[in-house]
Protein backbone atom coordinates (compact mmCIF):
# COMPACT_ATOMS: atom_id res chain seq x y z
CA UNK A 1 0.00 0.00 0.00
CA UNK A 2 1.55 3.27 -1.16
CA UNK A 3 1.01 5.65 1.95
CA UNK A 4 4.11 7.30 4.00
CA UNK A 5 1.55 7.26 7.10
CA UNK A 6 3.55 5.09 9.29
CA UNK A 7 6.65 7.26 8.76
CA UNK A 8 4.85 10.33 9.56
CA UNK A 9 4.14 12.20 12.99
CA UNK A 10 0.49 11.88 14.28
CA UNK A 11 1.18 10.71 18.17
CA UNK A 12 1.08 12.12 21.59
CA UNK A 13 4.35 12.25 23.01
CA UNK A 14 5.34 9.88 25.32
CA UNK A 15 5.79 12.22 28.24
CA UNK A 16 2.02 13.08 28.15
CA UNK A 17 1.34 9.32 27.78
CA UNK A 18 2.83 8.65 30.68
CA UNK A 19 1.38 11.91 33.41
CA UNK A 20 -2.15 10.83 31.65
CA UNK A 21 -1.40 7.41 32.85
CA UNK A 22 -0.73 8.31 36.12
CA UNK A 23 -4.05 9.99 36.25
CA UNK A 24 -5.85 7.07 34.85
CA UNK A 25 -3.86 4.77 37.60
CA UNK A 26 -5.76 6.87 40.56
CA UNK A 27 -8.95 6.78 39.37
CA UNK A 28 -11.76 4.03 41.15
CA UNK A 29 -13.12 1.37 38.94
CA UNK A 30 -17.15 -0.10 40.75
CA UNK A 31 -19.40 0.59 37.84
CA UNK A 32 -19.63 -0.11 34.14
CA UNK A 33 -20.01 3.59 34.18
CA UNK A 34 -16.52 3.86 35.45
CA UNK A 35 -15.05 1.37 33.06
CA UNK A 36 -17.01 3.47 30.47
CA UNK A 37 -14.97 6.98 31.49
CA UNK A 38 -11.62 4.82 31.41
CA UNK A 39 -12.35 3.34 27.93
CA UNK A 40 -13.27 6.87 26.62
CA UNK A 41 -10.12 8.27 27.94
CA UNK A 42 -7.46 4.97 27.10
CA UNK A 43 -9.12 3.20 23.95
CA UNK A 44 -12.13 5.75 21.94
CA UNK A 45 -10.40 8.38 21.69
CA UNK A 46 -7.46 7.48 20.39
CA UNK A 47 -9.07 5.51 18.25
CA UNK A 48 -11.36 7.77 17.14
CA UNK A 49 -7.86 9.94 16.57
CA UNK A 50 -5.84 7.47 14.64
CA UNK A 51 -9.18 7.12 12.55
CA UNK A 52 -9.48 10.95 11.88
CA UNK A 53 -5.37 10.64 10.81
CA UNK A 54 -6.17 7.89 8.85
CA UNK A 55 -9.01 9.44 6.71
CA UNK A 56 -7.08 12.89 5.94
CA UNK A 57 -4.72 10.45 3.76
CA UNK A 58 -6.91 9.63 0.43
CA UNK A 59 -5.28 6.60 0.08
CA UNK A 60 -6.25 4.57 3.30
CA UNK A 61 -9.39 6.46 2.97
CA UNK A 62 -10.54 4.56 0.30
CA UNK A 63 -9.02 1.33 1.52
CA UNK A 64 -10.73 0.88 4.51
CA UNK A 65 -14.12 3.66 3.65
CA UNK A 66 -13.59 5.69 5.88
CA UNK A 67 -15.92 8.69 6.26
CA UNK A 68 -14.11 11.30 8.58
CA UNK A 69 -14.47 9.88 11.86
CA UNK A 70 -15.91 7.25 14.42
CA UNK A 71 -18.15 8.29 17.05
CA UNK A 72 -19.12 5.89 20.34
CA UNK A 73 -22.58 6.65 21.10
CA UNK A 74 -25.47 4.69 23.65
CA UNK A 75 -28.23 6.97 22.62
CA UNK A 76 -31.37 5.49 21.66
CA UNK A 77 -32.29 7.49 18.65
CA UNK A 78 -28.83 5.80 17.31
CA UNK A 79 -29.00 1.87 18.25
CA UNK A 80 -30.60 1.05 15.23
CA UNK A 81 -29.69 1.40 11.47
CA UNK A 82 -31.97 4.18 10.17
CA UNK A 83 -34.04 2.06 8.22
CA UNK A 84 -34.66 -0.14 10.69
CA UNK A 85 -35.35 1.67 13.74
CA UNK A 86 -39.25 2.25 13.14
CA UNK A 87 -38.94 -1.69 12.63
CA UNK A 88 -37.40 -2.69 15.67
CA UNK A 89 -39.39 -0.41 18.05
CA UNK A 90 -42.67 -2.13 16.81
CA UNK A 91 -41.35 -5.64 16.83
CA UNK A 92 -43.60 -8.11 18.76
CA UNK A 93 -43.06 -11.63 18.68
CA UNK A 94 -45.44 -14.43 20.92
CA UNK A 95 -43.53 -17.83 22.04
CA UNK A 96 -42.00 -19.11 24.91
CA UNK A 97 -39.53 -18.32 27.57
CA UNK A 98 -37.02 -20.31 28.42
CA UNK A 99 -35.63 -20.20 32.26
CA UNK A 100 -33.89 -22.44 34.42
CA UNK A 101 -36.00 -24.45 36.66
CA UNK A 102 -34.36 -22.18 39.86
CA UNK A 103 -35.23 -19.10 38.11
CA UNK A 104 -39.28 -20.21 37.84
CA UNK A 105 -39.00 -21.28 41.47
CA UNK A 106 -38.03 -17.95 42.79
CA UNK A 107 -40.09 -16.29 40.63
CA UNK A 108 -43.35 -18.16 41.12
CA UNK A 109 -43.66 -19.32 37.47
CA UNK A 110 -44.33 -22.35 36.00
CA UNK A 111 -43.95 -21.64 32.47
CA UNK A 112 -45.32 -25.04 30.58
CA UNK A 113 -44.47 -26.10 27.11
CA UNK A 114 -48.25 -24.81 25.64
CA UNK A 115 -47.58 -21.34 27.42
CA UNK A 116 -47.45 -18.29 24.98
CA UNK A 117 -46.22 -14.53 25.75
CA UNK A 118 -46.18 -11.83 24.14
CA UNK A 119 -43.57 -9.78 24.51
CA UNK A 120 -42.58 -6.07 22.69
CA UNK A 121 -38.47 -5.60 22.04
CA UNK A 122 -36.99 -2.73 22.93
CA UNK A 123 -34.46 -1.33 20.80
CA UNK A 124 -33.21 1.10 23.61
CA UNK A 125 -29.64 0.55 24.71
CA UNK A 126 -28.74 0.02 28.17
CA UNK A 127 -26.49 1.93 30.08
CA UNK A 128 -23.23 -0.03 29.06
CA UNK A 129 -24.57 -0.83 25.44
CA UNK A 130 -22.50 1.21 22.83
CA UNK A 131 -22.67 1.76 19.15
CA UNK A 132 -19.52 2.66 16.79
CA UNK A 133 -20.47 4.72 14.38
CA UNK A 134 -18.61 5.87 10.93
CA UNK A 135 -19.21 9.48 10.34
CA UNK A 136 -18.21 11.93 8.11
CA UNK A 137 -19.81 15.34 7.56
CA UNK A 138 -20.80 18.09 10.31
CA UNK A 139 -24.59 19.27 11.63
CA UNK A 140 -27.23 18.52 9.21
CA UNK A 141 -25.11 16.65 6.31
CA UNK A 142 -23.41 14.49 8.90
CA UNK A 143 -23.69 11.24 7.40
CA UNK A 144 -22.89 8.08 9.59
CA UNK A 145 -23.68 4.73 9.53
CA UNK A 146 -23.35 1.67 12.51
CA UNK A 147 -20.32 -0.58 12.35
CA UNK A 148 -19.68 -2.59 15.95
CA UNK A 149 -21.48 -2.74 19.25
CA UNK A 150 -20.00 -2.32 22.25
CA UNK A 151 -20.64 -4.35 25.48
CA UNK A 152 -19.62 -3.05 29.18
CA UNK A 153 -18.87 -5.51 31.68
CA UNK A 154 -16.92 -3.78 35.20
CA UNK A 155 -13.67 -6.01 35.67
CA UNK A 156 -15.12 -7.05 38.96
CA UNK A 157 -17.96 -8.16 37.49
CA UNK A 158 -16.26 -10.30 34.98
CA UNK A 159 -12.66 -11.20 35.73
CA UNK A 160 -10.16 -12.48 34.02
CA UNK A 161 -10.09 -15.81 36.35
CA UNK A 162 -14.15 -15.94 35.64
CA UNK A 163 -13.04 -15.40 31.61
CA UNK A 164 -10.00 -18.17 31.73
CA UNK A 165 -12.59 -20.50 33.37
CA UNK A 166 -15.28 -20.27 31.94
CA UNK A 167 -14.58 -19.51 28.05
CA UNK A 168 -14.35 -22.97 26.65
CA UNK A 169 -16.64 -25.63 24.21
CA UNK A 170 -19.82 -25.75 26.07
CA UNK A 171 -23.33 -26.78 24.83
CA UNK A 172 -25.76 -23.55 25.98
CA UNK A 173 -28.66 -25.85 27.01
CA UNK A 174 -26.78 -27.84 29.48
CA UNK A 175 -25.61 -24.80 30.57
CA UNK A 176 -28.96 -23.05 31.16
CA UNK A 177 -29.90 -25.81 33.41
CA UNK A 178 -28.65 -25.56 36.66
CA UNK A 179 -27.75 -28.59 38.99
CA UNK A 180 -26.47 -29.64 42.99
CA UNK A 181 -23.07 -29.08 43.73
CA UNK A 182 -21.94 -27.58 40.70
CA UNK A 183 -18.13 -26.92 40.40
CA UNK A 184 -16.73 -23.45 40.13
CA UNK A 185 -15.97 -24.12 36.27
CA UNK A 186 -19.44 -24.53 35.43
CA UNK A 187 -21.00 -21.48 37.03
CA UNK A 188 -17.94 -19.44 35.44
CA UNK A 189 -19.29 -21.00 32.23
CA UNK A 190 -22.75 -19.83 32.71
CA UNK A 191 -21.34 -16.84 33.97
CA UNK A 192 -19.38 -15.84 30.65
CA UNK A 193 -22.06 -17.25 28.56
CA UNK A 194 -24.52 -15.37 29.94
CA UNK A 195 -22.30 -12.13 29.02
CA UNK A 196 -21.89 -13.02 25.18
CA UNK A 197 -25.36 -13.70 24.85
CA UNK A 198 -26.14 -9.86 25.66
CA UNK A 199 -23.61 -9.15 23.15
CA UNK A 200 -24.92 -11.19 20.47
CA UNK A 201 -28.03 -10.16 21.55
CA UNK A 202 -27.14 -6.02 21.17
CA UNK A 203 -25.42 -7.43 17.98
CA UNK A 204 -28.42 -9.12 16.28
CA UNK A 205 -30.70 -6.28 17.14
CA UNK A 206 -29.14 -3.51 15.40
CA UNK A 207 -28.22 -5.77 12.35
CA UNK A 208 -24.33 -5.92 13.09
CA UNK A 209 -21.62 -8.10 12.06
CA UNK A 210 -18.91 -6.76 14.65
CA UNK A 211 -19.15 -6.65 18.37
CA UNK A 212 -17.08 -6.45 21.81
CA UNK A 213 -17.12 -7.06 25.52
CA UNK A 214 -15.38 -5.22 27.25
CA UNK A 215 -13.98 -5.20 30.58
CA UNK A 216 -10.64 -3.12 31.21
CA UNK A 217 -8.41 -5.97 31.52
CA UNK A 218 -9.68 -7.94 28.17
CA UNK A 219 -11.86 -7.44 25.25
CA UNK A 220 -14.04 -10.32 23.74
CA UNK A 221 -14.25 -9.20 19.89
CA UNK A 222 -17.34 -11.33 18.60
CA UNK A 223 -18.23 -11.85 14.76
CA UNK A 224 -21.52 -13.02 13.59
CA UNK A 225 -21.60 -13.99 9.78
CA UNK A 226 -24.69 -13.95 7.44
CA UNK A 227 -25.88 -17.25 9.10
CA UNK A 228 -26.91 -16.14 12.41
CA UNK A 229 -26.63 -19.51 13.74
CA UNK A 230 -22.68 -18.95 13.90
CA UNK A 231 -20.91 -16.41 16.51
CA UNK A 232 -17.24 -16.36 16.03
CA UNK A 233 -15.15 -15.26 19.20
CA UNK A 234 -11.50 -13.82 20.33
CA UNK A 235 -9.66 -12.96 23.20
CA UNK A 236 -7.25 -9.79 23.69
CA UNK A 237 -5.78 -9.76 27.41
CA UNK A 238 -3.25 -6.89 26.41
CA UNK A 239 -1.30 -6.86 29.44
CA UNK A 240 -0.72 -9.90 29.27
CA UNK A 241 -0.56 -10.42 25.07
CA UNK A 242 2.31 -7.55 25.14
CA UNK A 243 4.54 -7.89 27.99
CA UNK A 244 6.58 -4.80 30.25
CA UNK A 245 7.33 -3.93 26.36
CA UNK A 246 5.79 -3.48 22.69
CA UNK A 247 9.28 -4.14 21.10
CA UNK A 248 8.41 -1.94 18.99
CA UNK A 249 12.17 0.27 19.39
CA UNK A 250 13.68 -2.27 20.83
CA UNK A 251 17.36 -3.40 18.92
CA UNK A 252 17.69 -6.92 18.51
CA UNK A 253 15.48 -9.74 17.62
CA UNK A 254 12.31 -9.05 19.92
CA UNK A 255 8.97 -9.20 18.02
CA UNK A 256 7.26 -6.40 17.64
CA UNK A 257 3.71 -6.27 19.94
CA UNK A 258 2.37 -2.99 19.33
CA UNK A 259 -0.75 -4.16 17.46
CA UNK A 260 -1.32 -6.40 20.32
CA UNK A 261 -2.42 -3.51 22.90
CA UNK A 262 -5.92 -2.71 23.53
CA UNK A 263 -5.34 0.62 21.55
CA UNK A 264 -3.76 -1.55 18.14
CA UNK A 265 -6.43 -4.09 18.61
CA UNK A 266 -9.40 -1.78 18.77
CA UNK A 267 -8.32 0.03 15.46
CA UNK A 268 -7.85 -3.35 14.06
CA UNK A 269 -11.06 -4.32 14.87
CA UNK A 270 -13.08 -1.33 14.12
CA UNK A 271 -11.36 -0.66 10.63
CA UNK A 272 -12.48 -4.11 9.67
CA UNK A 273 -15.68 -3.29 11.23
CA UNK A 274 -16.27 -0.31 9.20
CA UNK A 275 -16.06 -2.19 5.93
CA UNK A 276 -19.22 -4.15 6.70
CA UNK A 277 -22.86 -2.62 6.28
CA UNK A 278 -25.50 -2.67 8.69
CA UNK A 279 -27.55 -5.88 7.85
CA UNK A 280 -31.09 -4.86 6.30
CA UNK A 281 -34.36 -5.36 8.64
CA UNK A 282 -35.48 -8.53 6.99
CA UNK A 283 -32.17 -10.21 8.02
CA UNK A 284 -32.85 -9.20 11.72
CA UNK A 285 -36.51 -9.76 11.57
CA UNK A 286 -35.65 -13.52 10.18
CA UNK A 287 -32.69 -13.63 12.46
CA UNK A 288 -34.72 -13.28 15.84
CA UNK A 289 -37.52 -15.48 14.28
CA UNK A 290 -35.27 -18.02 14.18
CA UNK A 291 -32.84 -17.79 17.48
CA UNK A 292 -34.06 -19.59 20.48
CA UNK A 293 -33.68 -17.30 23.64
CA UNK A 294 -32.21 -17.59 27.32
CA UNK A 295 -34.24 -15.44 29.56
CA UNK A 296 -31.21 -14.62 32.06
CA UNK A 297 -30.89 -12.91 35.36
CA UNK A 298 -27.04 -12.06 35.02
CA UNK A 299 -26.78 -10.65 38.75
CA UNK A 300 -27.86 -13.91 39.61
CA UNK A 301 -25.36 -15.57 37.38
CA UNK A 302 -22.70 -13.13 39.12
CA UNK A 303 -23.56 -14.15 42.45
CA UNK A 304 -23.38 -17.62 42.28
CA UNK A 305 -19.47 -17.25 42.26
CA UNK A 306 -18.55 -16.40 45.76
CA UNK A 307 -15.54 -13.74 45.38
CA UNK A 308 -13.32 -16.59 47.10
CA UNK A 309 -14.28 -18.98 44.81
CA UNK A 310 -13.12 -16.80 41.82
CA UNK A 311 -10.17 -18.71 40.08
CA UNK A 312 -6.82 -16.68 39.50
CA UNK A 313 -6.54 -14.20 36.80
CA UNK A 314 -2.85 -14.69 36.54
CA UNK A 315 -2.27 -14.63 32.39
CA UNK A 316 -2.80 -17.77 30.24
CA UNK A 317 -1.21 -17.70 27.11
CA UNK A 318 -3.10 -19.44 24.12
CA UNK A 319 -1.93 -22.88 23.74
CA UNK A 320 0.86 -23.24 20.95
CA UNK A 321 -0.62 -24.20 17.72
CA UNK A 322 -4.18 -22.27 18.54
CA UNK A 323 -3.36 -19.33 17.74
CA UNK A 324 -4.53 -19.24 14.45
CA UNK A 325 -8.00 -20.78 15.16
CA UNK A 326 -9.56 -22.23 18.43
CA UNK A 327 -12.39 -24.36 17.64
CA UNK A 328 -14.79 -23.74 20.66
CA UNK A 329 -18.92 -24.36 19.72
CA UNK A 330 -21.78 -24.19 21.65
CA UNK A 331 -24.66 -26.20 20.47
CA UNK A 332 -28.22 -25.99 20.58
CA UNK A 333 -31.13 -28.46 19.37
CA UNK A 334 -33.03 -27.91 16.87
CA UNK A 335 -36.11 -25.28 17.71
CA UNK A 336 -39.50 -26.35 16.97
CA UNK A 337 -41.27 -23.24 18.27
CA UNK A 338 -41.33 -19.88 18.30
CA UNK A 339 -39.27 -18.34 21.16
CA UNK A 340 -39.11 -14.36 22.35
CA UNK A 341 -36.87 -12.78 24.97
CA UNK A 342 -36.30 -9.74 26.70
CA UNK A 343 -33.10 -7.53 26.45
CA UNK A 344 -33.67 -5.05 29.51
CA UNK A 345 -30.90 -4.57 32.48
CA UNK A 346 -31.70 -7.71 33.89
CA UNK A 347 -32.88 -9.85 31.15
CA UNK A 348 -30.79 -10.74 27.60
CA UNK A 349 -31.45 -13.56 24.95
CA UNK A 350 -28.81 -15.24 22.75
CA UNK A 351 -29.65 -18.16 20.80
CA UNK A 352 -30.65 -20.25 17.63
CA UNK A 353 -31.08 -23.89 16.29
CA UNK A 354 -27.56 -25.67 15.91
CA UNK A 355 -26.27 -23.10 17.35
CA UNK A 356 -22.28 -23.09 17.41
CA UNK A 357 -19.59 -20.51 19.38
CA UNK A 358 -16.46 -20.42 17.82
CA UNK A 359 -13.31 -18.92 18.59
CA UNK A 360 -10.87 -17.86 16.28
CA UNK A 361 -8.11 -15.41 15.22
CA UNK A 362 -9.91 -12.63 13.02
CA UNK A 363 -7.75 -11.71 10.17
Amino acid sequence: MESDFVREPHFTSLHTLEESGEAVRRRQMGSELDLNNLARFTVEDPVSQIIEWLSEDNILRGRFGLKGSVKFENHSNTLSPDRATEEMQSLSISGKLRRSKRLQVKSGQTISSNSSESVTKSSRPRADQFCVYNTGGEGETEHRVAALTIEYKAPHKLTLGHIYEGLAEMNLDEVVEEGENESVAIRCRRLVAAVITQGFSYMVRTGLKYGEIYTGEATIFLRIPDDPSTVYYSLSVPKGDVGASTGWDEPGNQSNRLHLTAVGQAVAFTLRALQTPPRSAQWINKALRQLKPWNVVVKEIEDAVADEEVPSSEYRPSPAGTQAIIRSPIQFRPRKTKFVGTCDSKTSSFSSNDVELWSKQLS
